[in-house]
């Protein structure tokens, strides 16, 4: 009865109006598992804090250092930050047109490319020129990551289960973001900064295949009626 009176809320049928009640509960039990559903948000999520949250301020403990390294000024190192900003904000009305037209999975492992291939070309940078264009591939990757996931948990949850998760996601991507350079810091002093694009490339190459073989795609079509999230009136 609980769990009758909980689907009639979620899915927005008046109880009259619902004629078999043994439908409901063939939804219900044809629902991904809890299991499969966070691994879904944790992969998806360690995406984010790779790409999202850390890529932004991969380098702001190291701008002396590359700057002596590349023999360029300090200005020159903190624009590469500053491209990179300028190509996520480029990218992201793409990046939300694309994901409502064919869906999230493909932009997810795309982006996941992009950011091995970033890394690989930033561990290998031998001026400034080819750091630049690491720091813009890199760039590819950040805005999936970081808006998309919030669309995923809309996927994946019922209305009344979000809250938690939004408040995570929105916690990681601004707490991550600062811890960043605190991790960083010690790795370019003992190892160098190129060491940071050595690091990347191999876990952002394990996330790129557990992205592409475990995350299937959570968009669900339904009717025009069932989509809350949208400011719509027309039922």
């Amino acid at each position: 009865m609980i769990r009758t009176i909980l689907l009639t809320y979620v899915l927005l049928e008046p109880p009259k109006q619902i004629k078999n009640k043994n439908i409901l509960l063939t939804l219900f039990d044809k629902q991904w598992s809890t299991a499969r559903k966070m691994s879904i948000m944790l992969i998806t999520g360690f995406g984010t804090i790779l790409y999202g949250s850390t890529f932004g301020p991969l380098l702001n403990s190291s701008i002396i250092v590359v700057s002596l390294d590349l023999n360029v000024s300090i200005t020159d190192v903190t624009l590469l930050s500053g491209y990179q900003i300028l190509v996520v904000g480029c990218t992201a009305p793409f990046v939300s047109a694309l994901s409502r037209k064919f869906g999230k999975r493909g932009l997810f492992v795309l982006s996941a490319i992009s950011a091995v291939i970033g890394n690989i070309i930033g561990s290998t940078s031998k001026d400034y020129n080819q750091l630049l264009a690491a720091r813009i591939i890199q760039g590819l990757s950040v805005s999936t990551y970081e808006s998309l996931l919030l669309v995923v948990i809309g996927d994946l949850f019922f209305v009344h289960e979000r809250g938690i998760y939004m408040s995570i996601v929105s916690f990681l991507l601004a707490a991550i973001s600062n811890l960043a350079s605190v991790v960083t810091g010690p790795i370019t002093t003992n190892l160098g900064w190129k060491y940071l694009f050595h690091i990347f490339v191999a876990i952002s190459a394990f996330h790129t295949i557990l992205q592409t073989l475990f995350v299937p795609e959570t968009t669900y079509v339904r009717a025009k009626k069932y989509e809350i999230d949208e400011l719509a009136t027309g039922y």
